[in-house]
């Protein structure tokens, strides 16, 4: 699901979505208004990919 509708459209095969898959090490839930990044002030080392929310 998460492949057909973000990584398909981006012409992303399928053996590179495993490595991106590959590389998770967690997932990680935010509560209500709780801040994961600020711009200019998060290091960037990691993809994130936002399923639901605003």
């Amino acid at each position: 699901m998460v492949y057909v509708a973000l990584f398909r459209p981006l012409k992303v095969n399928r053996r590179q979505f495993k490595k991106v898959l590959n590389c998770m090490k967690l997932i990680r839930q935010l509560k209500y208004q709780e801040v994961y990044a600020q711009e200019r002030a998060t290091k960037v080392d990691s993809l994130s990919l936002v399923l639901s929310g605003k």
